[in-house]
């Protein structure tokens, strides 16, 4: 059976909105897997030829921002203690 691990993910900045470095092995994983699927293309799209190179480059680019805005979203999930403005020690 599957188990539900609360445990986060990313730490908090500790001043501005959002999210800080990783903090457990899935953070790490989620975030180096962004890093590869928006800098992957860049070394691919140049091997192809020159035909299909503006659209795998318009595909890439659409793949991209939805891995983008998907990893936004997975960030907030396991923020510990969410995404909000932080103020330094003082929050």
């Amino acid at each position: 059976m599957l188990q539900k691990n609360n445990d986060p993910w990313f730490r908090p900045k500790r001043y501005g909105y959002g999210a800080g470095l990783p903090i457990s092995w899935q953070g790490w994983v989620s975030f180096l897997s962004i890093i590869v699927i928006i800098v992957a293309p860049g070394f691919l799209v140049p091997l192809l030829p020159p035909a299909y190179r503006t659209a795998a480059s318009i595909g890439s680019l659409i793949v991209a921002l939805c891995a983008i805005g998907f990893f936004v979203v997975l960030c907030r999930a396991h923020t510990k203690g969410g995404f909000k403005w932080r103020w330094g020690d003082r929050d």
